[in-house]
């Protein structure tokens, strides 16, 4: 039991620093000189700890990977929602998408 939580936990971290870092890459990318060397590294990076994560935290057992997925696109969706803009008519509170 203990370990599902654990695995669930280290979806969730890692997949608020993929997508996090996703967002970053994004942002960061259209004024970076070397656009197209930024995201395959920074895609390179991002996949190589979730996967490292995931083989060293599930170790094979099935129902952890299961738990570090559920934790993964739960950190997706939580992502999505903070840094999403807003819907138009709506007042913008962050000054990152002004």
């Amino acid at each position: 039991m203990t370990m599902l939580v654990v695995s669930f936990g280290a979806g969730l971290v890692f997949g608020i620093i993929f997508f996090g870092g996703l967002w970053w890459t994004v942002v960061r990318g259209v004024s970076f000189r070397r656009t197209k060397m930024l995201f395959i590294i920074s895609f390179l990076v991002r996949a190589g700890m979730v996967i490292l994560a995931l083989s060293y935290i599930a170790g094979g057992d099935p129902i952890r990977i299961g738990c570090y997925m559920l934790g993964f696109l739960t950190a997706r969706t939580v992502v999505m929602r903070r840094f999403q803009p807003p819907r138009e008519g709506e007042r913008v509170q962050d000054e990152s998408y002004s």
